[in-house]
């Protein structure tokens, strides 16, 4: 006789549309999502209850908890930064604005010393998460016809690799020069004599960062 097995420990069923990110916090507790319905929640992983809700005022793209979970930030659809203090739930960089909604990925993730936060879109952006500034924009003009939809980070903090769906290449840079190490293409070819390959909408490190996973547009993951 078979049995039958419920793997489902909880549903969250709280956001009014597309749930398009989600995020645990560093210890365990917390469960951050986000949605077109340009709300961030935040759940407590305990009672499997919403502990609470913040309006955004634009669709949601990506979220993320500081390294040592005193911040979670989001962007929207639109490119925007939103940080939030998880210690009085206060805004602390971004201005809640609404807008028509527009189309986009906006990958973003903590550096490992949590100071400063990557920001994915046509190109990839650092801001200081102290003042809300731009520290610098890596290799904007090299990245403008390629979407950043995805980007992942070593555990120390020294690589990052940034997927391009537009033109397929994945790019490992030097997080510390933001020197070009080296550009993959999943699946190549030759278009206008510029070297292309499928579009990448996701990449990961393994803990060790020896290894790079890729999945994108030809419905294959790759190491």
């Amino acid at each position: 006789m078979s049995k039958s097995f419920r793997f489902e420990k909880a549903t969250l069923a709280a956001h009014a549309g597309l749930v398009s990110a989600i995020a645990f916090s560093p210890n365990g507790d917390k469960l951050a999502s986000v949605s077109d319905d340009r709300t961030l929640k935040i759940w407590d992983l305990a009672s499997f209850r919403l502990d609470r809700t913040l309006f955004c005022g634009r669709s949601l793209s990506d979220v993320a908890f500081a390294p040592d979970g005193t911040m979670v930030a989001c962007t929207t659809v639109t490119g925007q930064l939103l940080l939030w203090s998880t210690l009085n739930w206060k805004l602390l960089v971004g201005e809640i604005i609404e807008s028509e909604v527009i189309g986009g990925s906006h990958p973003v993730r903590f550096m490992p010393d949590g100071k400063t936060v990557v920001l994915g879109g046509f190109g990839i952006t650092l801001v200081d998460v102290g003042t809300g500034r731009e520290q610098r924009a890596v290799f904007k003009e090299d990245l403008a016809f390629d979407r950043v939809a995805s980007i992942a980070l070593s555990s120390d903090g020294a690589l990052l690799v940034s997927a391009g769906v537009e033109t397929g290449a994945i790019v490992v840079w030097d997080a510390t020069s933001w020197r070009r190490l080296r550009t993959l293409f999943s699946n190549p070819f030759l278009f206008q004599g510029k070297q292309y390959g499928a579009g990448i909408w996701g990449v990961s490190l393994s803990p060790d960062g020896q290894v790079l996973a890729s999945g994108g547009k030809d419905d294959v993951a790759r190491l």
